[in-house]
């Protein structure tokens, strides 16, 4: 009688034990859920970005995903922090971390996971910024590039032309936001010099503690005098003021009309500041018997890597020819 009470204690107890192990293996299976904090981007280059994520397990499944929800691929058993790379630049990436055993198996097919999101990686390269307009009464100028969705900002920079920084100015995206066309006016403008002017995209990481700036763009070069003066009598013209640092020559153009017919009249050298002449193209300075208006316009050229460039400024102006009078004794 012992002996069956024994048999069936052990056997009840038996049972009880196996349930309570089926029972705590199907609530893990059931109920295990990834639980992560803290998630931050904390580094990125052109193709790459550095996640972080503070979680108990020791490692952890990663797949991609896209922004709406879709799964890419897995990736592979990653701890944090983690570096993925092969990635697009100025792109926006999503992926999605489980909790997983050492043989990089879901803990649970019901765990839904965390999702990492919005991270990115740094901004490609902007376009070439582009000279709107040129004030100048003011020394002022409107620069202007087409906007970038993917990024926190801007960095425009203005400078000589062997890249020293002459000045620079940071625009948030968000002063800009719905604009298609980014403009920026810059004041001075540096007359009297060769200036080129870049604009970079930059991103906010580590909480917006830091910007992580993505490559410059393509310059755009300028260059003007400060103030051309010009003067004119007895069928010369006189123009001076000519003084633009970094340029290698300039050209002069001369017309009786304001908006056409403009001919070469003058070539000065890199180190002249000023010039005189009595004809342009094939026809002479003439005052008449009244006087005349010749209407200038001084075009400036610089190299670039051994390349001769030329501004897309000009610097114009008119000028009243005097007529030339002779004192005639009569006897």
């Amino acid at each position: 009688m012992k002996k069956r009470i024994a048999f069936g204690f052990a056997l009840v107890f038996a049972l009880l034990v196996t349930g309570l192990v089926l029972s705590e293996k199907s609530g893990k299976d059931s109920m295990a859920e990834t639980t992560v904090g803290l998630i931050r981007q904390t580094d990125a280059t052109e193709t790459s970005v550095t996640v972080s994520w503070e979680g108990t397990a020791g490692q952890y499944l990663m797949y991609q995903y896209t922004s709406s929800g879709q799964e890419v691929g897995k990736l592979g058993v990653v701890t944090s922090p983690v570096t993925i790379d092969s990635l697009m630049p100025g792109s926006t990436n999503f992926f999605k971390i489980f909790e997983c055993d050492p043989e990089g198996n879901k803990i649970s097919e019901d765990d839904p996971g965390i999702m990492l999101q919005g991270m990115r990686t740094l901004p490609k390269q902007q376009a070439k910024p582009e000279l709107t307009y040129w004030y100048r009464a003011s020394d002022e100028a409107d620069i202007s590039w087409a906007s970038d969705g993917q990024v926190d900002g801007y960095q425009i920079r203005v400078e000589k032309l062997n890249g020293k920084k002459l000045s620079s100015a940071t625009i948030t995206a968000s002063s800009v936001s719905g604009q298609a066309t980014v403009m920026k006016t810059i004041k001075p403008c540096y007359r009297g010099r060769v200036a080129r002017v870049r604009v970079r995209g930059y991103i906010n990481l580590n909480n917006g503690k830091k910007k992580y700036y993505g490559e410059w763009s393509e310059p755009l070069y300028y260059a003007s005098a400060k103030e051309i003066k010009l003067s004119g009598g007895g069928d010369t013209i006189h123009v001076s003021g000519l003084k633009v640092k970094d340029a290698s020559k300039k050209e002069v153009f001369v017309s009786p009309k304001k908006n056409k017919g403009f001919e070469m009249a003058a070539l000065v050298k890199d180190k002249d500041t000023k010039c005189q002449f009595s004809e342009y193209g094939e026809h002479m300075i003439s005052s008449g018997t009244s006087g005349r208006t010749y209407y200038i316009r001084v075009y400036y050229y610089f190299e670039v890597d051994g390349k001769e460039m030329k501004s897309p400024v000009y610097d114009e102006g008119s000028v009243y020819v005097k007529p030339a009078y002779f004192d005639i004794e009569v006897d």
